[in-house]
């Protein structure tokens, strides 16, 4: 899949994802080879009262009244983070990300069709990545300016005052990785995502509000023209937190 992070940021499509990816777990699960903790985890993570998926349906019911006071705008934030992202210094937390890095997303038991219906990232472009040559790789980026949940990012070779994209290359593909702000070093290339292209040496990246003080990392791939299917050696990896 090709889509920019795989969970959608605006919370009415959140709440859509969330729902295929419980349902769609809970009906194909047995199957998965799963060890016995992660049946006490997906219980936390869908059934437990004021936790998780039922402390975030409770308030998106709120929300959509269109009658909702400003603690619980600030209740929907947190519920959405803690469902999302939970805690990984915690190892009896979960959440919808630590579940999937846990349980799924390496899982040989869970095939590409089935991380397709949950609507997940099918590493398709990485397994292409890593089976193909690599060709050399100038380009630099960087976040050249931001503004709230936004990040204007440039991708040049460095001295080159074109933004044209290089002789021989099809597209320039942006890859993302986010961690908490407090951490400053990168994660490894196989923490990142495909998130979409450069255009004009531009590319811009819209946050969800559940985003906001994490840390975006970056890098770039320049993927071939031509049949051969050759992927140019990531860039330097950039980053800047989400204000």
């Amino acid at each position: 899949m090709t889509n920019k992070n795989f969970i959608p940021g605006p919370n009415g499509k959140f709440n859509d994802f969330q729902n295929t990816l419980i349902a769609f777990i809970l009906a194909n699960m047995s199957g998965w080879g799963l060890p016995v903790a992660a049946a006490a985890e997906f219980l936390l993570l869908s059934a437990t009262a004021g936790k998780k998926k039922m402390r975030w349906d409770a308030i998106w019911a709120i929300i959509l009244t269109k009658a909702f006071t400003h603690p619980q705008e600030v209740e929907l934030l947190a519920a959405r983070k803690d469902y999302e992202y939970g805690r990984k210094d915690d190892p009896t937390d979960t959440s919808i990300r630590l579940f999937i890095t846990r349980y799924i997303r390496n899982n040989p038991k869970v095939s590409d069709e089935q991380k397709a219906e949950m609507g997940l990232t099918v590493p398709d472009l990485v397994k292409t990545l890593s089976t193909h040559v690599f060709v050399g790789n100038n380009l630099v980026g960087t976040v050249s300016w931001g503004e709230h949940l936004v990040h204007h990012n440039e991708v040049v070779v460095p001295g080159q005052q074109s933004k044209a994209k290089g002789e021989g290359v099809e597209n320039i593909h942006v890859f993302i990785a986010f961690t908490a702000a407090s951490v400053t070093d990168a994660p490894a290339l196989d923490k990142f995502v495909f998130d979409g292209m450069v255009n004009g040496g531009i590319y811009k990246r819209v946050f969800g509000p559940e985003q906001e003080a994490m840390r975006a990392w970056y890098f770039v791939r320049m993927m071939m023209k031509g049949k051969d299917g050759k992927y140019s050696a990531p860039s330097e990896i950039w980053q800047s937190v989400i204000m």
